[in-house]
């Protein structure tokens, strides 16, 4: 439970950095147009901390959608096991469906 808060709160730091650091960057480019003045090290940075953020975020995606991909391979399997089941075991396993959604 700890670290889906964690995650959690990573996932919206992430988001919150990704579009300041592409507002600022917006920012200081069209004050360079007016100004004249440019700083390429902050742009940098801003560039790479929206790079890592989204990597972050890509990276959070793709693992929930594996697991996700894994969830369902898992049910598929087990709806299978319960087709190759006798009569008898399938009322048994909806009695125990109805339990759990009793329990829900």
């Amino acid at each position: 439970m700890r670290t889906s808060r964690i995650r959690y709160i990573f996932t919206w730091v992430s988001l919150v950095v990704m579009l300041t650091c592409s507002t600022l960057l917006l920012v200081s480019a069209w004050n360079s147009r007016i100004t004249s003045n440019f700083a390429p090290s902050l742009a940098m940075l801003l560039w790479i901390l929206m790079a890592v953020s989204g990597i972050y975020l890509f990276m959070l995606a793709v693992k929930l959608a594996h697991r996700q991909w894994i969830n369902e391979k898992e049910e598929a399997e087990k709806e299978e096991a319960e087709s190759k089941r006798p009569s008898t075991a399938a009322s048994g396993s909806s009695r125990e469906k109805k339990e759990l959604d009793f329990a829900a």
